[in-house]
């Protein structure tokens, strides 16, 4: 996109900025007030941004022709695991991490190195912390290698391993998001509330409570030396 910049006739003139864009649209200007001296500088909040309709074609049209040149693959790109986030504020968080450990391909029975050319993605600097992490990853494993669907690298000369000629004929190429990663809503129970409830004072519970903590110390050493006079 190129910019014409006009001249500023006198204080609180106009400037004219015209703007060409390379999608074939018409040329147009778009006059903005200038306030105050002459020669002054416009704010950079002036500017509008006018090619966005633009900027939104060229998206679309870029999305296409990648769909088109990584056919049959998914249009979302490789197979990412199940990872929780970091820090305390996060952590019960799921969402997609860089790359399968090799622990979890394993587990599903996937070498490492046939996992990037069938559309998963490998990280072997993460660990697995968790049992439930690393079974989880490789039921998703399992679960995409089950509607996974192969293509010979060269048409009509089949290995071991491809797919049949008759799940090639109906595969489609998957766009969009596949194998989402649901989060678990929480849910709150619902009880009734009794008179014991409303009777209960919950800050005189926590004075109780604070006392008995602080007086441990004491009353066992006062436990100690009633026993030491018991046993004289």
């Amino acid at each position: 996109m190129r910019v014409h910049r006009g001249g500023v006739s006198g204080a609180g003139g106009k400037e004219c900025i015209g703007y060409h864009t390379s999608q074939g649209f018409e040329s147009f200007y778009i006059a903005i007030e200038v306030s105050g001296h002459r020669g002054r500088t416009p704010p950079t909040s002036s500017v509008v941004p006018v090619s966005s309709h633009a900027r939104k074609t060229r998206r679309r049209i870029a999305r296409q022709k990648k769909a088109v040149k990584i056919f049959p693959r998914p249009t979302a790109g490789p197979l990412r695991p199940i990872v929780q986030c970091q820090t305390l504020k996060y952590n019960m968080k799921p969402r997609a991490g860089r790359g399968f450990t090799l622990e979890e391909l394993k587990a599903a029975g996937i070498p490492k190195k046939l996992a990037p050319t069938i559309g998963i993605a490998v990280d072997h600097r993460r660990k697995n912390r968790s049992l439930e992490g690393l079974q989880s990853n490789v039921q998703r494993l399992k679960t995409y290698k089950a509607k996974l669907v192969i293509f010979p690298r060269r048409a009509l000369k089949f290995k071991s391993g491809d797919s049949a000629p008759e799940e090639l004929a109906t595969a489609t190429q998957v766009q969009g998001t596949y194998l989402p990663i649901a989060r678990e809503q929480p849910s709150v129970e619902l009880v009734k509330v009794t008179d014991e409830m409303k009777s209960f004072s919950a800050y005189g519970k926590l004075r109780v409570e604070r006392m008995n903590k602080k007086q441990v110390g004491a009353r066992l050493k006062k436990a100690a030396e009633a026993e030491k006079e018991e046993k004289k």
